[in-house]
């Protein structure tokens, strides 16, 4: 191992030195605070017309089941929107929680969903089937009205 450093420094320019040097100390750099919270990237399922369709939005780090649940439920973005998704879930629906069983996830919700119609009712449905079962480890799912 140190047969490869001593060859991958010389790829560098940096020779090597038989004896040890003091290195100048520069000031040691502050520690800044980040503009907003960290977000990472999550599989969001939405709808067009009567399409059931990928996007990625943005959500907390870390990505947990119950953020990516939340984000399904608060819709598209205004940008999302602009180019024609929108959400079959009732804005009144809220998460009441999250759980994992083995490898089915248990989502229980707020009343709300049985005051769409039966389609929007299966477009609903198939955005929380498809966003929840996009995580890993999360093979099906099981939703408590």
């Amino acid at each position: 191992m140190c047969a490869a450093s001593v060859v991958l420094t010389a790829g560098c320019g940096v020779t090597v030195q038989s004896h040890s040097h003091e290195l100048a100390t520069a000031a040691t750099p502050r520690a800044t605070s980040l503009v907003g919270p960290v977000t990472r990237l999550t599989d969001i399922y939405l709808v067009r017309g009567e399409r059931v369709l990928v996007t990625h939005q943005a959500v907390p780090d870390p990505v947990t089941l119950q953020r990516t649940v939340q984000a399904v439920l608060a819709g598209p973005s205004q940008a999302e929107a602009g180019h024609g998704l929108r959400s079959a879930l009732p804005g009144a629906l809220r998460l009441n929680r999250v759980t994992l069983d083995d490898d089915t996830a248990i989502v229980d919700l707020t009343s709300g969903l049985s005051a769409v119609s039966s389609q929007e009712q299966a477009l609903a449905l198939a955005q929380l089937v498809y966003t929840v079962t996009a995580r890993p480890g999360v093979h099906s799912l099981r939703v408590l009205v």
